[in-house]
């Protein structure tokens, strides 16, 4: 696993979070 991949991950959670917790329809 490179650690690229691993920030990218992270970075598409923090993302996903981010939408999760902006949009009070989910």
């Amino acid at each position: 696993v490179e650690v690229e991949d691993v920030e990218e991950a992270f970075r598409l959670l923090k993302v996903a979070l981010q939408q999760s917790a902006m949009d009070p329809a989910t």
